[in-house]
């Protein structure tokens, strides 16, 4: 599975993006820094009929793989 890295404005990836199957996943990690915090994991997943929307609010083209794009 390819899994596409969105960076933030200092160059780190904030935000993974990958397709499982047919439907857009994107996942974000952050592991805790010390023994006072908790890692945190948050998957959200996108079906195909709810592309069009995506490909429309962002200007992206709906002929083009939606991963390829992001």
């Amino acid at each position: 599975m390819r899994k596409v890295s969105i960076l933030g404005s200092d160059g780190q990836p904030i935000l993974y993006a990958s397709l499982e199957g047919e439907d857009l996943r994107f996942q974000f990690e952050y592991y805790s820094r010390s023994a006072d915090e908790g890692d945190y994991e948050f998957i959200h997943t996108v079906l195909p009929e709810d592309f069009s929307s995506i490909t429309t609010k962002f200007g992206l083209s709906p002929e083009k793989n939606i991963l390829d794009q992001i």
